[in-house]
């Protein structure tokens, strides 16, 4: 019978095998059954083609012993499933009751590809068993002619037949009677002379009732009987026997076909581990030709030390073991490979172990693959314990999947607490909704992750503020698998934020009250300005028309003394005008409104140098200035800069008898610096930090008049537009004030 007898237990693992091996062999049904006795009277008449017989079968050895007994299922193949827990001692009692091979519960398909078909195949053309006739009795004649297969004809000692089994009547096609008729003298006769004393065999071929010609199988033995002398001729038809062989090789081209169209290794070895067989697949896997390793022995393929190893596996292999291992095999290029070897003995009909079936697959690049995500995990896993963060992954429901260390510090539960909880549980209440918003859209796909500030609540319900970072891993279909989520602590940062916001609040208030005092100082100082303009402006004119009017009325009664009292008194006066109206520039300097515009320089320069001097000086002065670059600047403030410098260096170089003032600019990097140079009297740069100071002046006012007011107006100038002011000299050898302005407007004015 065309199907596979499967006798399992209700929970055997072999259930899982089942599927596999219904792969293996699609055009073989599988019957299961939970008893012995229910195959045994199922299967006793027609043999199934494979026997699957769970190890763990209570008295599966018995059972088997048992099974071997029954002739019509003697040749059938027996395959037993075994676990890890298989003992030795169960392994040889189902060998020595007649077992071909073991098949492993974790066999992969490839295995159970190569060995399903191959058993089926070599026990569907067994030969049939065959009775001993050594000792045959006339009772046990009557047995063989009643249920013997062959035609059983019994001529007496005068040649002539006494008998004849049912069977004759198939293969002759007579009906017994009918058959007695015949005189069987020319094909069954022995010569009287020659006794037969061993049996002869013979090939010949015969007709049938229908006139059909057939090969048979003649065997004649002499038996005496007590009161004659018989010659039983046991004639079979062989073809049938021409049918099994063709069966056979068949069933071999099947198995070669199934071989050949593996993707998987396959090779057989005799014991001396010589390759038998190779299929393309484990050729191709060591870069071989077939023909190159067909013969040759496996040494060829691993070092000795790996060949050892295989060694004491094969011995395992003789004792009639499955086994699957890993082995390390070299290719013909001479690259080292790894492989998984299933390695089963093959069992002959004698029932000992004269070749192995190995089932090979490369595992080189899943070694190197899993090795690669060891050490991911490694990296990950490192990552995942960092001190600094709260690591997390946690599931699209919300709950804790894994947490890390610090998180649950952090948190103040235990990482068995967290994983009872989810993440909306110990989040602070005001910060639930917009989580669970963003949340959402991370799992309508929206998004793939977000970033917040939010309050968690510890375990001692005190509130933590965190930096969350969330980002979502997604299956191959889209769906989300898990969330991984970054926690930092910055308790401390938003309690400074806090303080920093109440600092600022009360520092606002401050500076209002501040700017409002401020005010009010400014208005008094305005104030006071012009009462003092005006209060000493009163007396200088006062002092100034006296003189005039003591000169003009009482001229010729002064002598020279008294005219050069009266010319010093009107000097005095009006420096001392001068000095005033100095001080009511500087202190406007510091309150005037500004209005920055992109200013050009080189206009401005020469119109002022311009104005400050006759065409007399003009003439004398040497002034050569560069090309200015413009700038954002107050024009009438800077104006008044440009208007200081060039003034002091035409003043300080007046004495010069050549004087040469130079005006240039450079910028540097987001700075504009202008310079003014002259070949004046210069000064003593230790006593440079007195220049910018109201009413420091470093020359006396015999020698070059001024009050001390206009470099100290330049510096306020030039520090209101965001620049500085600095100067560079020698006594003697002329000076260079310098100063610089932003390149650019103020953002908030470009």
């Amino acid at each position: 019978m065309n199907e596979i007898a499967a006798i399992l237990r209700n929970d055997s693992p072999a259930t899982e095998l089942l599927q596999t091996i219904q792969m293996s062999v699609s055009d073989t049904p599988i019957r299961a059954f939970e008893s012995g006795w229910r195959f045994i009277e199922f299967f006793a008449a027609q043999p199934p083609a494979l026997l699957l017989l769970d190890a763990a079968f209570p008295e599966a050895a018995e059972l088997l012993s048992k099974i071997r007994k029954i002739p019509d299922l003697q040749p059938v193949p027996a395959v037993a499933v075994t676990t890890s827990e298989t003992g030795a001692e169960t392994k040889k009692a189902l060998l020595n009751a007649g077992l071909q091979a073991f098949l492993s519960t974790d066999a992969d398909e490839a295995e159970v590809s190569a060995l399903i078909p191959t058993l089926i195949a070599s026990g569907r053309f067994a030969p049939s068993w065959k009775p001993d006739t050594r000792a045959i009795n006339k009772e046990l004649l009557n047995t063989v002619h009643s249920n013997t297969v062959d035609d059983v004809i019994t001529p007496n000692s005068s040649g002539h037949r006494i008998r004849r089994n049912p069977e004759a009547e198939i293969l002759s096609g007579r009906k017994e009677p009918e058959a007695r008729k015949k005189n069987s003298e020319k094909n069954f006769r022995l010569s009287q002379s020659s006794p037969l004393k061993k049996i002869q065999v013979s090939e010949t071929s015969r007709p049938v009732k229908n006139g059909k010609i057939f090969p048979v199988e003649k065997n004649s033995r002499l038996i005496t009987y007590p009161e004659e002398k018989a010659h039983p001729n046991f004639v079979r038809d062989l073809s049938a026997c021409d049918q099994t062989e063709n069966a056979l090789h068949e069933s071999e081209a099947k198995f070669r076909a199934v071989a050949e169209s593996s993707i998987a290794g396959i090779s057989i070895t005799d014991m001396e581990e010589n390759f038998t067989y190779v299929n393309d697949a484990f050729a191709a896997m060591l870069g071989y030709e077939k023909d190159e390793l067909i013969g040759r022995n496996l040494s060829m393929l691993t070092s000795v030390d790996e060949l050892l190893y295989y060694r004491k596996k094969t011995e395992n292999r003789k004792q009639g073991f499955s086994e699957k291992y890993e082995i390390q095999l070299q290719t013909k290029s001479g690259e080292t490979r790894s492989f998984l070897l299933s390695a089963s003995p093959l069992i002959s009909g004698e029932g000992e172990v004269t070749e192995i079936l190995g089932v090979t697959i490369d595992i080189t690049e899943r070694k190197k693959a899993l090795e690669t995500l060891k050490k991911s995990e490694d990296r990950f896993r490192s990552y995942f314990e960092l001190s600094i963060a709260g690591v997390a992954i946690t599931s699209p429901d919300a709950g804790w999947m894994e947490v890390n260390d610090h998180l649950c510090q952090l948190l103040g539960y235990t990482k068995e607490e967290l994983r009872q909880k989810t993440w909306i549980e110990v989040t602070h209440p005001d910060d639930r909704q917009p989580d669970l918003q963003h949340f959402q859209q991370v799992l309508n796909g929206e998004k793939e992750g977000y970033s917040i500030y939010k309050r968690f609540l510890r375990k001692d319900q005190q509130i933590i503020w965190t930096h969350l970072s969330v980002k979502c891993i997604r299956h191959v279909g889209g769906n989300v698998d898990y969330f991984v989520a970054v926690l930092f602590d910055i308790s401390e940062r938003m309690q400074a934020e806090e303080e920093i916001w109440h600092l600022n609040e009360t520092l606002e208030k401050k500076v209002e009250e501040r700017t409002a005092q401020l005010k009010a100082l400014n208005q008094e100082m305005e104030a006071f300005a012009y009462t003092v303009s005006h209060d000493l402006r009163a007396p200088l004119r006062a002092i100034d028309g006296f003189t005039r009017i003591l000169i003009e009325d009482y001229a010729p009664q002064l002598d020279a003394e008294a005219w050069r009292i009266c010319s010093v008194i009107q000097d005095n006066a009006q420096k001392m005008n001068e000095l005033i109206d100095d001080l009511l520039s500087f202190s406007r300097m510091g309150r005037a409104q500004m209005h920055l515009f992109e200013t050009e320089m080189d206009p401005m320069v020469q119109a002022i140098f311009n104005e400050l001097t006759t065409r007399a000086m003009q003439e004398q002065i040497d002034f050569r200035p560069d090309p200015l670059l413009p700038a954002p600047a107050d024009s009438h403030l800077i104006k008044q800069v440009w208007m200081n410098l060039l003034s002091n260096a035409i003043k300080y170089s007046s004495k010069n008898e050549h004087p040469v003032i130079r005006v240039s600019c450079r910028q540097e990097e987001e700075t504009i610096i202008y310079s003014v140079s002259d070949n004046g009297v210069g000064f003593n740069m230790q006593q440079a930090g007195r220049l910018f100071e109201v009413f420091q002046r470093l020359h006396s006012a015999d020698e070059y008049e001024g009050t001390g007011v206009g470099l100290a107006i330049v510096k306020r100038i030039v520090n209101r537009h965001g620049g500085e002011v600095w100067a560079e000299a020698e006594v003697n050898q002329g000076a260079t004030f310098c100063f610089s302005l932003p390149a650019h407007l103020p953002e908030h004015q470009s």
